[in-house]
């Protein structure tokens, strides 16, 4: 069987993500240049994300924690949209208002990798899961949003099993889940350490998809691709 991860493996989340936040940003009048933005959205982003996989934060607190720190200190000039927060002493009701536009400009860039539905298509004839950090509605939400969904017989989160990547007990309840033996089971994903080197140590096969071509070889055991269409030559 082989599993997937889903963000920046099959979906372009930093892509989405920076596209949301500029776009928020602009509609804010925020003023500083769009790759500084971006980047303090995303580092802000993972902070905050890992405390959620954590358990220090629930899923919602996550995010009105971003969106306060976010906005602690960035310089933006008057909107008509920015005229109704107070941005150096942001409630909670507010950030989760501005958390809520940020996420429909996320939802609306949700995109697949350009390689990601000709290299589904070669191997649908096996079994295909997926196994994923995050809250389960929205990892299906993203699925059936670019047209997914119908490839994966099971779709595994860490919201449902309680545990995330890397913890190793996850590969091994999905592999429990979809009654399969672990070493029977391949994971792709494109995280090093937290998808492709976790799986490997839980008893999986891995593959590590690296598209920028940083790698010249496999690792330590895991294949390294640098596109899906490969994925059918595993």
């Amino acid at each position: 069987m082989i599993f997937f991860d889903i963000d920046n493996t099959l979906i372009d989340h930093n892509l989405s993500e920076r596209k949301a936040i500029l776009a928020l940003g602009t509609a804010l009048g925020i003023t500083e240049q769009p790759d500084d933005l971006a980047q303090r959205w995303q580092v802000i982003s993972k902070q905050f994300y890992a405390q959620y996989l954590n358990k220090e934060l629930s899923f919602e607190e996550q995010r009105t924690a971003r969106v306060k720190e976010f906005f602690n200190g960035v310089a933006f000039r008057t909107t008509e949209l920015s005229k109704k927060y107070n941005f150096t002493r942001l409630s909670d009701d507010d950030a989760k208002e501005i958390f809520s536009l940020y996420l429909e400009k996320y939802e609306e860039h949700w995109s697949l990798y350009e390689d990601v539905l000709p290299g589904l298509e070669k191997v649908r004839h096996l079994r295909l899961g997926i196994i994923t950090n995050g809250e389960t509605e929205q990892q299906l939400k993203k699925l059936s949003s670019v047209g997914l969904s119908e490839f994966f017989e099971i779709v595994i989160t860490s919201h449902d099993a309680g545990y995330s990547k890397p913890d190793l007990r996850l590969f091994q309840y999905a592999a429990d889940k979809a009654k399969i033996a672990i070493h029977k089971c391949l994971y792709i994903g494109d995280d090093f350490d937290s998808d492709s080197k976790a799986a490997l140590n839980a008893g999986m096969k891995a593959c590590w998809i690296c598209r920028d071509g940083t790698p010249a070889e496999d690792y330590f055991g895991i294949t390294v691709i640098d596109s899906l269409q490969k994925v059918q030559e595993l």
